[in-house]
């Protein structure tokens, strides 16, 4: 018998997103409105939550401070099609940050040290000769 997927389950699935995204613990599981007293309410700008309609789910993100949101999964599907999706995601993100020592900014970061390296090198040969 297949596995029924329950709004806990995607719930747990998003609050690991969250975790991935950079969200404390805490910041993952407080509401997606901060309300400061004086000031107005504000969204948690890059916050993944789930959106309920016409019988389906859908993942979302917060893309500003005003509630801008962007979907991340297209239409609204069944619990078990966002919650594979979901995890697809994560396992998708977590892959970059392993593989952040190849994105380009930080390859042109270590530029300067790979010339200066290549400098002492050079100078160490002529040194030597």
């Amino acid at each position: 018998m297949a596995h029924r997927y329950t709004k806990r389950d995607l719930d747990g699935a998003v609050r690991g997103l969250n975790l991935i995204a950079g969200f404390t613990a805490e910041e993952a599981d407080a509401p997606l409105w901060i309300h400061t007293r004086g000031e107005d309410s504000r969204a948690m700008v890059g916050r993944y939550y789930l959106y309920g309609a016409y019988g389906g789910w859908q993942l979302q993100q917060i893309v500003n401070e005003g509630g801008g949101e962007r979907a991340i999964t297209q239409g609204y599907l069944s619990k078990r099609e966002v919650y594979h999706l979901i995890h697809a995601y994560r396992e998708g993100m977590a892959a970059g940050r392993v593989d952040d020592r190849y994105s380009l900014e930080s390859l042109r970061a270590s530029i300067p040290a790979y010339r200066a390296e290549l400098a002492a090198y050079r100078a160490r040969m002529e040194a030597s000769a």
